[in-house]
Order: C-alpha cells, then sequence, then structure tokens
C-alpha cells in the first residue's frame, strides 16, 4: 500500500506536547529557546513518530529561520539543513517549504520582537529557496511557501511568484484559520481569505491552502473549481 503523506507540519512545535494544555502562549517563548542542534533533534524524533504510524512523506511549513534575536546565523539556511538532515537520517520524504514572513497582520505592521527570527525580505528569501533547491533529490524537494495573507503582503506574494515563474514548485499557505482572520481580511481587503486569494492571483495544482477552516460554500465551490 502508498505511504500516507503529511502535508503540514512545524515539526518544532512536537516537543510542546503537553505544554499547552491552558489558555497561555506558550509557542513564542519556546521557539525562542531552539537551536538548529535541537530542531534537528526534535524534527528527526517526530520524523521516528511518523514512519512508525505510517506517514512516509511531510510537507514542513518551516518559518523558524534565524538566530533568537532575530539575526540570520553565519549559515543563513541552518535551521532548514536541520531539518534536511533529520529527514535524511530517518528516512522519510520531506518537502521543505520555507515560509516567506514578513508583517505583522494585514494592515502593515512590523513583526514583533517575539517574531523576528521567523521574518525575511523578499530578496533574502528568494535567495534561501534558490540555495535550498540546490539540494533537491529523490528524497527531498524544495517549494515556496507564504505564512498566511495576513504575514505577506500582496506587492511581495507577486514578486516571489514572478521570480519563480515556470518552476515546479508546489505552494502552501495558511489561508482562513481563524474567525478573526477572516474578519480581519473582510476589514482591509474587502473579502474574505480564500475568495480574495481566488480573486486576485492564479490557484492552480501547485498550491496548497491550509487551514481552510472557515470557508463558505462559494469559497468551497471555488477552490474546487481551480
Amino acid at each position: 500500500l502508498p505511504g500516507i503523506p503529511n502535508l503540514h507540519s512545524h515539526a518544532f512545535q512536537r516537543a510542546m506536547a503537553g505544554l499547552a494544555e491552558r489558555q497561555v502562549q506558550k509557542l513564542y517563548g519556546f521557539a525562542a529557546k531552539l537551536t538548529p542542534e535541537l530542531l534537528r533533534d526534535i524534527a528527526a524524533m517526530l520524523n521516528v513518530e511518523m514512519l512508525e504510524s505510517g506517514y512516509t512523506s511531510v510537507c514542513e511549513f518551516h518559518y523558524l529561520h534565524h538566530a533568537p534575536d532575530g539575526r540570520p546565523y553565519a549559515d543563513p539556511s541552518a535551521m532548514s539543513q536541520a531539518l534536511i538532515e533529520a529527514a535524511t537520517e530517518t528516512g522519510i520524504g520531506l518537502t521543505l517549504l520555507p515560509t516567506l514572513y514578513m508583517t505583522g497582520g494585514f494592515d502593515g505592521r512590523p513583526l514583533s520582537e517575539r517574531q523576528r527570527r521567523f521574518g525575511h525580505g523578499v530578496d533574502a528569501y528568494l535567495g534561501l529557496v534558490e540555495r535550498l533547491r540546490g539540494q533537491d533529490s529523490s528524497r527531498v524537494r524544495t517549494g515556496l511557501c507564504f505564512h498566511s495573507l495576513r504575514a505577506v503582503p500582496e506587492t511581495a506574494m507577486r514578486a516571489v511568484l514572478e521570480a519563480t515563474r515556470g518552476q515546479p514548485m508546489p505552494i502552501h499557505i495558511h489561508i482562513a484559520e481563524q474567525i478573526g482572520e477572516v474578519q480581519d481580511c473582510l476589514a482591509l481587503r474587502n473579502a474574505r481569505p480564500v475568495e480574495w486569494r481566488l480573486d486576485r492571483m492564479p490557484v492552480d495544482f501547485r498550491w496548497t491552502l491550509v487551514h481552510a477552516t472557515h470557508l463558505l460554500e462559494s469559497e468551497v465551490q471555488g477552490v474546487a473549481k481551480s
């Protein structure tokens, strides 16, 4: 039988299990403690657990790029390399999705201090993607990833898509995970996230719309037609 693909993973969050059972924001504080070495070990543990459960490949939605203070590591791809090493060591198939993360909301506010290690400019992001694509193999491939509509301005998204036009890479995005996200998009863009996405940019077989949770029937039909 074919193995099962896991289409959406944030590997580092596996080590948060049991720490977030109450309504307290643990993610940022936990993420700030992680080094490339720790990320590699956590991802390897997770990969083994997935393999034991019948998953043979994983799409890693990866936005934990820089040091905790927001400065790039000496090797700007250090955190990505940790994920590649973990996949290679354990034998799982990996689609690595380095994630573009630029703003803290639909209104374009800058990233908070806790989000700085997630952030890239367009040129730096494209450089990272190109560097990682040079390591693609039969077991590891690189895709494109936009964190969300609130975290990537339209101009930046278009610039990345234009720069990679003709390259058959998968593209992933968080799209309508929370009601508040939908409400903010309506208020500032006069459209729901999936509605805006389908109307403003080409969505085809390369796209995976992650957390497409709060959709109208018309949006569901639009996704199906794409």
